[in-house]
């Protein structure tokens, strides 16, 4: 399987995009020799991922069935606007924050 960067996605949001949780950064770097925490990943970078591996179904399939795009960042390294509307969530591996942005959608872990 693979997945595709999106503007202003680090390795923790593919994490959280792909298996819906910060514990697949470790699988994204195995199955990517290249990646490390530190590597920034530009648009259209195509990442090799493993489905096998989803840690958090929940998560995946909330993601993709309202088409959101994790980003932690506005491209300019900043936290995006703090007073967006937020939506408290509970899963298997943990509570987080739902920041709605457009089409994207920030995670607060």
């Amino acid at each position: 399987m693979a997945y595709t960067v999106q503007y202003g996605q680090s390795i923790y949001d593919v994490s959280i995009q792909v298996y819906g949780s910060l514990l697949g950064v470790e699988q994204l770097m195995r199955d990517n020799p290249d990646l490390g925490l530190e590597t920034v990943l530009v648009n259209g970078t195509v990442l090799v991922t493993d489905e096998a591996n989803i840690r958090d179904n929940e998560v995946v399939r909330f993601l993709t069935v309202n088409n959101h795009i994790v980003t932690n960042f506005d491209g300019e390294g900043e936290f995006t606007d703090p007073s967006l509307q937020h939506e408290f969530l509970g899963t298997e591996s943990g509570d987080f924050i739902v920041t709605e942005l457009g089409d994207e959608i920030v995670l607060n872990v």
